[in-house]
This record gives C-alpha cells, sequence and structure tokens, in this order.
C-alpha cells in the first residue's frame, strides 16, 4: 500500500485558501506539488537541518518561559518586515495593552523580496538597543509561511498561544499577498472566532499617515476625512530601501543604519 496520496489542487484552494485563483503566489508558493505522504522517514543528509529547526522553536519556548517569570502580559508581534513607522505604532500600541513584545516572525521558506532573517534580527537589535530597550525582544519561530490571509491569521494566534503568549496583533492583510484577501479580512475572520481562540487579539486596519494629525495613526483612531490619510506601502519601503533613498514615513536614523551596514536584506 503506497504511502503516497493526492489532493485534489481546487480542494487545497477553496479549504486553505479560500480562493479559486490558482495563481495565486501564495498557493504556488506553499504546494509546488499535490502529492502527500501518510508516513515518512527523515533522510540523514537533512537531520542536521531538521534539528535547527527544532532547535530553534525550543529555545524560542524557553525564552519565552522565562520573560513569562518577568512580565505578566507578553505579547506577539508578526512581521517579517523592516520596521517602518507603522510597525513602530503598532508595537507602542500594544505596549499600551501588555508588559512585554515579542517580534515574533514566522520563519519557514521564503518567497524572492521577503527581508533575510540575519538582516531582520541586525536591525531589530538597532532598535532594541537604540529605543526600546527591555520592551521588546525579537524571537522567530519556524513553521510554514502559507500567505493564506483570514485562515492563516488564526492558525497563528492558535500558534502563539501554544507559545505561551497572551496576546496577539492581527492587522490589515495579515499574512496575505498580492491583494487577494480585502485588507479587515484577517482581524474580521479572527473577531468572528476570539473567543475559541485561548487568546486575546488586538485587531487593527493598519496604520495611515494623516496630513491633519501629521503624524501616523491607527486606521479608525483619527476622525479626519479620508483624503488627509496616506497608506503607508510596505513595498515602496522596500523599493528606497535597495536604492537607498530615505523613506519618509520610516525612522531615519533606522535607515541610516541600514544603509551604512550595508547588509543584504532581501532573498534572491
Amino acid at each position: 500500500k503506497s504511502d503516497i496520496f493526492e489532493i485534489d489542487y481546487n480542494k487545497i484552494l477553496k479549504v486553505i485558501y479560500g480562493i479559486e485563483f490558482s495563481d495565486y503566489i501564495g498557493f504556488k508558493h506553499a504546494f509546488g506539488y499535490n502529492k502527500f505522504l501518510k508516513d515518512y522517514k527523515l533522510k540523514n543528509n537533512y537531520s542536521k537541518l531538521f534539528k535547527s529547526f527544532v532547535s530553534q522553536n525550543l529555545e524560542t519556548l524557553s525564552a519565552i518561559k522565562k520573560l513569562k517569570s518577568k512580565f505578566k502580559k507578553i505579547g506577539a508581534f508578526q512581521t517579517r518586515n523592516i520596521p517602518h513607522l507603522g510597525h513602530e505604532l503598532i508595537i507602542n500600541k500594544m505596549l499600551e495593552l501588555c508588559d512585554h513584545v515579542v517580534i515574533n516572525p514566522v520563519l519557514g521558506p521564503k518567497k524572492e523580496g521577503d527581508v533575510n532573517l540575519a538582516s531582520l534580527q541586525d536591525i531589530y537589535s538597532y532598535l532594541i538597543n537604540n529605543r526600546y530597550k527591555d520592551k521588546i525582544s525579537f524571537m522567530p519561530i519556524y513553521a510554514n509561511m502559507f500567505y493564506a490571509g483570514p485562515r492563516e491569521a488564526i492558525h497563528h494566534a492558535l500558534m502563539r498561544k501554544t507559545l505561551g503568549f497572551a496576546f496577539f496583533s492581527v492587522g490589515r492583510d495579515h499574512a496575505g499577498a498580492e491583494g487577494v484577501y480585502l485588507p479587515d479580512a484577517a482581524a474580521k475572520a479572527v473577531d468572528n472566532y476570539k473567543s475559541m481562540l485561548g487568546i486575546e487579539v488586538m485587531q487593527h486596519n493598519g496604520a495611515k499617515y494623516c496630513s491633519r494629525c501629521v503624524k501616523v495613526v491607527l486606521d479608525g483612531d483619527c476622525k479626519h476625512n479620508a483624503v488627509y490619510l496616506s497608506d503607508i506601502s510596505g513595498s515602496e519601503f522596500r523599493h528606497c530601501l535597495r536604492k537607498k533613498i530615505f523613506y519618509p514615513l520610516a525612522d531615519k536614523s533606522l535607515q541610516e543604519y541600514v544603509f551604512d551596514s550595508n547588509l543584504d536584506l532581501f532573498e534572491k
């Protein structure tokens, strides 16, 4: 009896992604094949790599336990991006609701253009040392990233509960890509199931720059007309970083550090 079985691509799209668009990069990135194994034995040449993943996750789990002996309420912030002012605002809002925030990126296989781990850790270390001190820390977790939008937002919340976090943040287009999901779809999905999650979740629709407030605000916190609100573009920020051009809606000293360090920022 074969241990190999197949699942129809359309079923994967419907159940995991809730879409019918087979060209979606998240689907192609995570499911290059529709064949799966019921049982397997890890090949020896992959053993070292697998053990490194397990070791990292156990290290993060242990570090969270230590933080819980020092701080009453610990939150997890899911991001795989270099922080702009919108990210920093979300971190600051989380710090109003919990005692410590862990930058907790999911580190599965990455797609082209994603920020590599070493650079992301280096940049957050700069922020911790120069601004946040013991208010935040950086601890990644190895798990596959599917870019499955609302369903993955729920999965991410449950994963953080298992790790021992009491608080999590789900924002605009969480775990989405290419504009496939509505910007508020993930936050709404989490809100619908929040009583079943066992972890407190801060839902928001992302940050924008208000020209009347002359500052970055969470969408909905500012009462000014939408004409005064501008999106903070992660893709535009990444473009500026590649060209070593200052992006106006990210911390200038942080960008100077990135430029001066000549970090190899992005996956190729």
